[in-house]
């Protein structure tokens, strides 16, 4: 009765609960609603299914075997997942409101922008949706671990999610690495993503500009927004969250790098010895895991997320330590911090 009547009367508007909020708390439940219906649609370990984790035992309510049909209430874990992101945004409002009436030289809290309620920002639901899986109908655990990765291990990244500047700051210094490590594939990058008016670059390079106001780095701002849960299998998520949970939230960056360079003979294919300089470098077994056709004209839709290969966590991880080795000590210097420290002035 308590799951039952806080779906049909919380969380959409008409309902009695809905109706007594105020405006700013219905468009942060909007929103996360919203997020939360698309999060990892058809994944067993958060929508049900035979052989998943989505369906809670008996004593949680009842089971559902998948998305719900229309007019249904969505899975257990994900009406789960929307009460642990609207918690956290009242939290990250109320930790900021009490920053900012710190003292007289506080500035004030930064209010919300565009269409997302302050606190909260997408790709909070894909954090917060790998959690879900792990801690399951424990949602005071899911909430603590999430206020605990955001605020401890990559507080830079979402300390301010109206603008999201520790995650552009983030790839940024991602870009920076690599035109050390690999000229050839940074620029073949940088030169696809300044390139106007192609058609080919599509909606995900479009979504990119909108967020990171048109830097070239923002090519690595899937993988670093969601800590790579925006690929699949989600096991192997959860494996490479291990490495940078035990590592630190820094360690994001290092694996994007990684991640372009185990697809390096996809990014270069149609270029002079497209594949042969990371593998000269040694890195990640010479591009495991990146195989399959590239794009000649055009690399930026192979790290389209729905072009992904499949994860391989220890490939992955492996190939991060190796990348993180090679970097120049200025650069790893400014890594090892930048998640979880403001820049210096």
């Amino acid at each position: 009765l308590y799951e039952g009547g806080l779906y049909e009367g919380g969380l959409y508007e008409g309902g009695l609960y809905a109706r007594g909020l105020s405006e700013e708390e219905r468009a942060l439940s909007a929103a996360v609603a919203s997020d939360s219906l698309r999060t990892f649609r058809g994944e067993p370990l958060l929508w049900g299914g035979e052989g998943g984790l989505g369906s809670p035992p008996p004593s949680e309510g009842p089971p559902s075997a998948g998305p719900p049909s229309a007019g249904g209430a969505p899975p257990f874990l994900v009406r789960s997942l929307m009460r642990v992101l609207v918690a956290n945004a009242k939290a990250a409002v109320e930790e900021a409101d009490g920053e900012a009436d710190g003292g007289p030289e506080s500035e004030p809290a930064a209010t919300a922008t565009g269409d997302d309620p302050r606190g909260y920002s997408p790709g909070l639901n894909v954090l917060g949706g790998v959690l879900v899986c792990v801690f399951r109908s424990d949602e005071a655990a899911t909430f603590c671990a999430l206020r605990k990765l955001l605020c401890c291990h990559v507080s830079e990244y979402w300390g301010d999610c109206s603008s999201l500047a520790g995650l552009h700051r983030c790839c940024a210094l991602v870009d920076l690495a690599l035109g050390e490590l690999d000229p050839a594939l940074a620029r073949r990058l940088s030169e696809a993503w300044e390139k106007p008016g192609d058609p080919t670059q599509g909606h995900a390079k479009g979504a990119a500009r909108a967020t990171a106001g048109g830097h070239r780095g923002a090519y690595a701002l899937p993988v670093v927004m969601t800590l790579f849960a925006c690929q699949r299998p989600l096991k192997q998520v959860l494996c490479v969250w291990d490495a940078l949970l035990g590592l630190g939230g820094w360690f994001a960056a290092p694996l994007a790098l990684a991640h372009l360079w185990l697809l390096r003979p996809r990014l270069m294919a149609g270029t002079a010895g497209g594949s042969t300089a990371a593998q000269s470098k040694g890195v990640g077994g010479g591009g495991g895991g990146g195989g399959g056709p590239g794009v000649a004209d055009n690399p930026l839709p192979v790290l389209a997320v729905r072009r992904l290969p499949p994860l391989e966590a220890a490939t992955l991880v492996r190939a991060g330590l190796e990348v993180a080795a090679r970097l120049p000590r200025p650069i790893l210097a400014r890594m090892l911090l930048h998640a979880t420290h403001k820049p210096q002035p």
